[in-house]
């Protein structure tokens, strides 16, 4: 294997990637395969489509870097490429000597549905390659590229969850070639990697695609999840990028938008969203939507609320769960305290439809239960992070629990983590806006931390696990991954997940000590927003 070399023949050609040696727990060879291209680059009139089939290619295609990122701004500055339909693979199996098929790892990554890719340097292998399993990350378009919605055939939406789907036929198709087990796929997300794996489960065109999933921090139910109007939004962005002509005559609306620059799209796409949204909700614009019923594959045509409460999802064992300080995403610098201080009623979350003269009765519900008579500081800054948490997570993620759970015959896995890292890259990144900070419990995507070595270029550095950590990494690694090899992330080393009902309530507490915990997750928090939400409906 002349200059560590490998080729492996998928459905559409030849691929070359490399041998090389995992920098996890353990050093152990493995073969990469980067820049994987899955579907046609999404330009041209095949803007905001769903992803079209791969045209076969000669010779041998080098698969040796990973592709870039789709369009985005991300950290205040626009970069990617419109070609942007790739993904990883990355297998302890040499091609040419496969000895048994192993179980897959695919993963969504997060981002609010407007950034993020599936780059090496973030989802890295190494941690899976230790438990010898194969690991596959993708690509998928973000932001108005990937979710704008006219709400018709031509521009049904959801282009950005077709692409993960596309994603998961190539590795059905393929992930043989690699020694992956195409009947042993589990998919993982963290936050709206997390919500995109649950609108999987909600989805007939996942079928057979996969056998389990991992929701961490992300819910479908989730206020940012889910476009309410992605219409109006649609309209919204062109108006905004200078269109002046009929906004009920759809095809000029999307030959306009087509011919639109693309960063000029992603560069605009910000400023059609409320303070409110970005600040108490974690909202970014565009998102998943429900379709429009007509010609063509159709993502999802019913609220999420609705597919899991009827029961109408893809029944698999499931994963799901948060971490103690999922409002730590609101450190930011938007952040405006005197705004919640000077108007109550900003407080209100933008999903909930409270009448005009209910609005000052509920605000002080609300202030009254998270911070009594105290104003809003940073001195007295947990109950609004609680607050942000329960609003844009917590709720949410607690409902799909048990819809899930009560509606399935497969277990499903609640958890809770609140392990934190000495040197946790999500807390630095929060203290270069928020220098005095300090969070009380596990930040939003802490327990990723523990799973990559997350590594970003001119943002992140990763530091390496202590030797403490390192004993996480191993017990928390070796959960997810039985839990991939067999459904049950039970094992002679780690014996005690109980699965969680409503009618026996239940979670793991992924702390210090790693133990169950009876009861509800955050029970009066959830009820109260039970009762508001009961008595003034959610807006889908």
């Amino acid at each position: 294997m002349a200059n560590n070399f490998v080729e492996v023949k998928v459905e559409e050609g030849v691929l070359r990637g490399r041998e090389e040696q995992s920098d996890g727990l353990k050093s152990v060879t493995f073969y990469s395969f980067e820049g994987i291209p899955f579907a046609k680059p999404p330009i041209g009139e095949l803007r905001f489509k769903e992803p079209q089939p791969l045209e076969p290619w000669n010779g041998v295609k080098d698969a040796l870097e990973g592709g870039p990122a789709c369009p985005q701004n991300m950290m205040g500055s626009v970069y990617g490429d419109e070609d942007c339909l790739y993904l990883n693979v990355f297998t302890p199996e040499h091609p040419d000597e496969i000895s048994a098929l192993k179980p897959v790892f695919f993963s969504v990554h997060g981002g609010g549905f407007c950034g993020g890719d599936g780059r090496r340097e973030v989802w890295t292998p190494d941690y899976f390659i230790d438990h010898d399993v194969v690991f596959v990350a993708c690509n998928y378009r973000v932001g108005a590229l990937g979710f704008l919605s006219l709400q018709n055939d031509e521009v049904s939406g959801n282009a950005g969850l077709k692409d993960v789907i596309q994603a998961l036929r190539w590795t059905q198709w393929n992930i043989k070639q690699f020694g992956g087990d195409p009947d042993h796929v589990t998919v993982m997300g963290m936050s709206a990697g997390g919500a995109a794996v649950e609108f999987l489960l909600l989805s007939e065109m996942s079928r057979g695609l996969f056998k389990h999933a991992i929701c961490q921090s992300g819910s479908s139910l989730n206020p940012w999840a889910c476009n309410r109007n992605p219409k109006q939004l649609a309209v919204q962005l062109a108006e905004t990028l200078g269109y002046v002509g009929n906004t009920a005559d759809d095809k000029a609306l999307v030959d306009f938008l087509r011919d639109r620059p693309a960063f000029d799209i992603v560069d605009k796409q910000l400023d059609l969203i409320s303070l409110q949204e970005r600040m108490l909700v974690c909202a970014f614009t565009f998102a998943p939507c429900i379709e429009k019923k007509g010609k063509g594959e159709k993502f999802i045509t019913c609220s999420p609320q609705d597919i899991l409460q009827g029961g109408h999802f893809i029944k698999v064992p499931v994963i799901i769960g948060c971490t103690t300080n999922e409002g730590s995403v609101m450190f930011t610098p938007i952040l405006d305290l005197e705004l919640i201080n000077k108007n109550a009623e900003f407080i209100i979350p933008p999903h909930v439809n409270v009448p005009k003269n209910k609005r000052e009765d509920v605000a002080r519900e609300i202030m009254q239960f998270y911070f009594g008579d105290k104003p809003v500081t940073m001195e007295n800054i947990d109950p609004l992070v609680d607050l942000i948490a329960d609003v844009a997570f917590n709720t949410g993620i607690h409902q799909a629990t048990y819809l899930l759970a009560d509606n399935s015959p497969h277990p499903v896995y609640s958890y809770r983590f609140s392990k934190k890292r000495e040197n946790s890259f999500l807390e630095d990144l929060l203290r270069k806006s928020f220098p005095d900070l300090k969070l009380k419990g596990a930040a939003h995507g802490a327990d990723a931390e523990f799973i990559f070595k997350f590594n970003v270029p001119n943002v992140v550095t990763f530091k390496e696990h202590t030797d403490d950590e390192k004993k996480y990494v191993q017990a928390l690694t070796t959960i997810i991954t039985t839990f991939g090899k067999t459904g049950n992330p039970n094992s002679d080393s780690f014996p005690g997940w109980k699965p969680t009902l409503t009618s026996d309530p239940q979670y793991l507490e992924l702390g210090d000590d790693i133990k169950m915990i009876p009861g509800h997750l955050y029970a009066e928090r959830i009820q109260f927003w039970n009762n508001v939400y009961d008595k003034y409906a959610r807006i889908f």
